[in-house]
């Protein structure tokens, strides 16, 4: 046993280097990548800023809303004037002397309406600068 020859494991465990790839696909990959991140990156911006759920339309519908109550606002004063000059003119003016004046006052102002033995005097303004 003595006789026989022990193999140097070191030796004989070697492997030669494995062979370089061929980098042929690298360039086709590359440029596949880049492709399908351009289409994702426009499909993303089409579902996020335009289409029927973008931020453009969700911002005009803000405005929209906005105006809209700003019109409805605008409405409901004009409603609660006109029921309390509906109001006004229900009551009786000969028994309320301030009603009286009230309806007086509304129908010199709003219609342009005077006595008959009254004198009207209108101003002109003048411009400034001239005399």
């Amino acid at each position: 046993m003595a006789d026989a020859i022990i193999p140097d494991s070191s030796a004989t465990n070697q492997t030669p280097p494995p062979a370089p790839r061929k980098r042929r696909l690298k360039p086709l990959r590359d440029y596949l990548r880049w492709v399908i991140g351009v289409v994702l990156v426009a499909i993303l911006a089409y579902v996020y800023v335009g289409g029927n759920y973008g931020l453009y339309r969700i911002w005009r519908l803000k405005q929209q809303k906005t105006r809209l109550e700003r019109d409805i606002s605008a409405l409901e004063a004009r409603r609660y004037d006109l029921v309390q000059e509906l109001t006004l003119l229900k009551k009786n003016p000969v028994t309320d002397p301030r009603l009286r004046l009230k309806l007086e006052r509304l129908a010199r102002e709003e219609y342009g309406m005077v006595r008959k033995d009254e004198m009207v005097y209108r101003f002109v303004p003048t411009k400034k600068g001239k005399e």
